[in-house]
């Protein structure tokens, strides 16, 4: 049999691409913050507020790539684009020694960007007569 290009296997596909995306552009964010904080371009306050842009950034990157992949179900498609990242974020937590910076708060801006993109996405898409 063959499978059809619209099929789960396919969207699980293009939402662990969406997810790589995302986390490569979270990694460049990581980068250029720490950076900034080692020239002294930011002060060392700032460190929660970059994740938290960092997260938000990554997701909204992440989701929008995922969704004009896949073309369609743009809410799925972004929330299992969200999960995939979290999970990777929870597992480098996990992996991490005692926890470093990890707060619920970049979880939160993670799952909002990743909502943001859904609803920016979808759209009515083009009717036909």
């Amino acid at each position: 049999m063959s499978q059809t290009k619209t099929g789960a296997g396919q969207m699980i596909k293009r939402i662990l691409a969406g997810s790589v995306v995302g986390l490569l552009v979270m990694a460049a964010g990581c980068a250029a913050a720490s950076a900034c904080i080692s020239r002294q371009m930011l002060p060392e306050g700032a460190l929660r507020y970059c994740a938290w842009g960092i997260c938000a950034l990554s997701a909204f990157v992440g989701c929008v790539s995922a969704q004009r992949r896949s073309g369609r179900a743009s809410l799925p498609v972004c929330m299992g684009c969200a999960l995939c990242m979290l999970l990777c974020m929870l597992l480098l937590r996990v992996a991490g020694p005692e926890g470093g910076a990890w707060r619920w708060h970049g979880a939160f801006a993670l799952c909002a960007a990743a909502l943001t993109a859904a609803f920016l996405q979808a759209g009515r898409g083009k009717r036909r007569r």
